[in-house]
């Protein structure tokens, strides 16, 4: 396997299915060459009056080359997809957009499953960027947030 690229960066978005406001949340993860994470998470669905909830922090060192590494493994580097026709509907939704040697490439939603299957060590991997504390605080201000809508 070839080094991580010094321009590898990875932007991961996952959803909740579709639910009635306020269970609906969504998060966006990325990480790049500047050796930082970045949580975006909305307890809502977007619009007026819902709160973004953005963290960074520094990434571990070799943490980006172990998503590149993780990348490579699912063989997430190349451009076909399968995906499910008719799409998913009502389900979590997820994607990635991968950017290397200065190309985009991205994973869309509704893999079908066996494609769904070989990104899992990927998704596992970017989601443990965020250390388990972040993500208690996120689930206890979404928690807190939905008490106060409902």
């Amino acid at each position: 396997m070839e080094s991580c690229p010094s321009d590898f960066s990875i932007f991961y978005h996952w959803q909740e299915g579709s639910l009635p406001p306020p269970d609906h949340y969504e998060y966006d993860i990325q990480a790049g060459p500047e050796a930082v994470v970045h949580l975006s998470y909305q307890p809502d669905y977007s619009g007026p009056g819902t709160p973004t909830w953005e963290t960074s922090l520094p990434l571990a060192p070799g943490a980006l080359e172990a998503i590149y590494a993780a990348a490579h493994a699912c063989r997430a580097f190349r451009k076909k997809w399968r995906q499910r026709n008719p799409a998913w509907v009502g389900g979590e939704l997820y994607g990635f957009t991968l950017t290397l040697n200065g190309q985009r490439v991205e994973i869309p939603a509704n893999l079908e499953e066996k494609d769904a299957g070989q990104i899992q060590p990927l998704i596992q991997a970017v989601r443990a960027l965020i250390p388990p504390a972040i993500w208690q605080e996120m689930q206890t201000r979404r928690e807190a947030y939905q008490q106060e809508k409902s």
